[in-house]
């Protein structure tokens, strides 16, 4: 990770350089003792022990102390992923059949005169008590030649305009051109009172009624009058066929009237097999349904989902539409589903949306045409747009999120002043997941960073036991020791950043539970985030590592600014010197020094040594486990000519360079707060006096 390295690159950036580099960490301006002849002066410049735990002093926000172990820590929120439009509903193209339904058809009334010829009439004459009988009445239906009926009914009204009492003396039957018979009326009480009237009713439902009809068993009895009467002018008997509520379910050559046929059926229009729905909120999307009517009559066709609702003011209300189609005609519609949404009406799982029809035939269909309620509709169904989910409440189908997010590492100055190659035997990396997914997921992620300078890139794999995180709080693992090769095959200059990369399974295969047990929730605004964490013990090997970096002169706490400044009037009087390095390196590093003097323009005027060869100081003694056992000890002296120190005088900045090596070529080592290192410097300084 490219925080560890920042992290050891401030441990060396802060232990070498304040204790190899404490040659220049004057105290107060050069100040010889001036005799009246040349001598030399002895100036001591330091005499310190440095320890780790004073470093980790000055760096704890990367550095932790366990008794005398010392390991690197940082942690890192992860910005949250969110699902945005990776759960939608995918309806597939469909087409559906609508039927047109069972429909009104009207009858007019049928007025069939009875004739009783041998009573005249206008005569005043006696009536005997007699039975007749009449023979049958024919007529005929205008509004079509047949139709089937689903339901209706019929009556048999007899007017009575003569003086004296009618009995109908048996049932009456309705009969069709083929003499079957359609209807039997019976008349109770049989009885029908002079100047009267009398209704009887019978039921079509499923039955045929033709064009032709006969109305055959009239047979009447008088009781006669004991005195004469007048017979009236006119019908004497009439009987009247009437209709009423005739749906019917076909009809040939018929004159369809205008009307509204409500919910007269209900299509199915299925979802995604795998997606079961409670509940769920679309945020956009739409789709495109085509018409065909197959039915000779222009009509106005609207449905009505029942499930798929809109909101209106501050309430969903059944999504509804409509559209005119011409008889035996097309048409389109596109609905744009934004903020609607999908609800069950009694809490369970959908897999479809039910869309109930109806039909508004506005004007009578003209010529007589012939039409049945199993006449279908065409629907054809496609998506515009997909169906994106804003928020669901039920089973979703497996489904796949991106995630890509990088995490930033504020390494301070150690991460541009440090490079170099690691040995990292083992460390912890724990990715902590918050997931506002209501579905258990599985993460194919990997972290990479960046391996050296020419852009390559390092991954590490999540393992694959830890891929499955629960909703809410959840925690991945990574093996140690893969974490620690992961870390050590980084190289060059400690990465600022690393990525975590790949793709969310959410609701896998195999906990996707098509049942109410299964149901849970996701929406756009859901999403996976948390942290990542990393705790390195320092425990490592480093192969050529690197420091470099630039102080001003007189700058004895790399604070930036200068703590001493030399009296330069006197350095012009040095005519040469000698400085002494003295180091009782307690580290387990050897270390190399180069140090250089420069101008305000950062002119090179003077390196140290003048060869540009590294001052180099050995590594401690480590036992097996890396732990320090022996300080080291050098010595160094530098010799420094007149024109050498004369350097001094234009000299403002102090550039070091130092290179690290762990001993056995990277073997692994471990800091310890108890390590040490202990520098002593002093000069002899050769000054000219007048």
């Amino acid at each position: 990770m490219s925080f560890k390295r920042r992290s050891i690159g401030t441990l060396l950036a802060v232990v070498l350089p304040l204790a190899l580099l404490s040659l220049n960490c004057f105290k107060e301006p050069l100040a010889p003792v001036a005799p009246t002849w040349d001598t030399h002066v002895t100036v001591p410049l330091i005499n310190k022990l440095y320890t780790v735990s004073e470093i980790i002093a000055k760096d704890t926000a990367l550095l932790k102390v366990g008794g005398s172990q010392i390991s690197i820590s940082k942690g890192v929120d992860i910005k949250p992923t969110y699902v945005n439009d990776r759960v939608s509903l995918n309806p597939k193209d469909t087409s559906v059949q609508a039927k047109f339904g069972a429909f009104a058809i009207n009858s007019p009334d049928m007025r069939l005169p009875i004739s009783i010829p041998w009573l005249p009439q206008g005569y005043t004459i006696p009536i005997p008590d007699t039975t007749v009988g009449f023979a049958d009445l024919s007529t005929s239906i205008a509004a079509f030649e047949s139709v089937t009926l689903r339901s209706g009914t019929i009556s048999l009204t007899v007017e009575n305009n003569l003086p004296v009492a009618m009995q109908v003396q048996s049932p009456v039957r309705l009969l069709d051109r083929n003499g079957t018979a359609i209807a039997t009326f019976v008349f109770n009480p049989s009885t029908i009172p002079a100047r009267s009237s009398r209704q009887a009713f019978d039921d079509l439902s499923s039955k045929t009624l033709d064009s032709d009809l006969r109305v055959t068993g009239l047979q009447f009895h008088t009781p006669g009058s004991a005195i004469p009467v007048t017979i009236p002018m006119g019908d004497l008997l009439v009987a009247t066929l009437q209709t009423s509520n005739l749906k019917a379910s076909q009809a040939t050559l018929a004159n369809i009237p205008a009307q509204r046929l409500v919910d007269s059926d209900t299509a199915k229009l299925s979802l995604d097999d795998s997606t079961l729905v409670r509940e769920l909120r679309i945020r956009s999307g739409g789709l495109r349904f085509s018409f065909v009517n197959n039915v000779a009559i222009g009509m106005t066709f609207k449905f009505r989902f029942t499930e798929l609702q809109r909101l209106v003011g501050s309430s969903y209300v059944p999504y509804e539409d409509s559209l005119f189609l011409n008889p035996n005609g097309s048409g389109t519609l596109n609905l744009n589903l934004a903020n609607t949404r999908v609800r069950t009406l009694d809490g369970s799982l959908i897999r479809s949306l039910s869309a109930i029809s109806s039909v508004s035939i506005p004007a009578s269909s003209g010529p007589p045409i012939t039409v049945s309620e199993t006449d279908r509709i065409s629907i054809s169904v496609t998506k515009t747009a997909p169906l994106v989910v804003d928020s669901a409440v039920g089973v979703i189908k497996p489904t796949w999120v991106d995630f890509d997010t990088k995490l930033g590492f504020n390494l301070g100055a150690a991460g541009q002043k440090y490079s170099g190659q690691l040995n990292l035997p083992s460390a912890s990396l724990v990715i902590k997941t918050n997931s506002s997914i209501g579905f258990p997921s599985d993460l194919d992620v990997r972290v990479g960073a960046k391996k050296n300078a020419a852009g390559d890139s390092v991954f590490l794999d999540i393992p694959a036991s830890q891929r499955r995180v629960s909703p809410g709080q959840d925690a991945i693992v990574f093996d140690g020791p893969a974490v620690g090769r992961f870390l050590s095959q980084i190289s060059g200059k400690l990465p600022d950043s690393l990525r975590i990369v790949g793709r969310v399974l959410v609701n896998p295969s195999d906990v996707y539970n098509p049942t109410p047990a299964g149901v849970g929730t996701v929406g756009a605004n859901s999403s996976v985030a948390g942290s990542v964490s990393v705790d390195v013990p320092l425990h490592l090997g480093i192969v050529d590592g690197y420091i470099r970096d630039t102080l001003a002169l007189g700058d004895t706490t790399g604070d930036g600014h200068k703590d001493f400044t030399l009296d330069k009037s006197q350095t012009q009087r040095l005519n040469n010197g000698k400085v002494y390095i003295e180091i009782e390196n307690g580290l387990p590093v050897s270390v190399s020094l180069n140090v250089g003097l420069m101008d305000r323009q950062r002119n090179m005027l003077l390196m140290i040594p003048q060869s540009g060869a590294p001052i180099v100081y050995q590594a401690a003694s480590v036992d097996a486990e890396g732990n320090v056992v022996t300080p080291a000890k050098g010595r160094t002296l530098i010799e420094l000519n007149q024109r050498e120190v004369e350097q001094y005088n234009p000299t403002e900045l102090i550039s070091y360079a130092v290179r690290m090596n762990t001993p056995g070529g990277g073997s692994p080592v471990r800091f310890r707060t108890s390590d040490n290192v202990r520098v002593r410097i002093w000069s002899h300084l050769f000054v000219k006096v007048n």
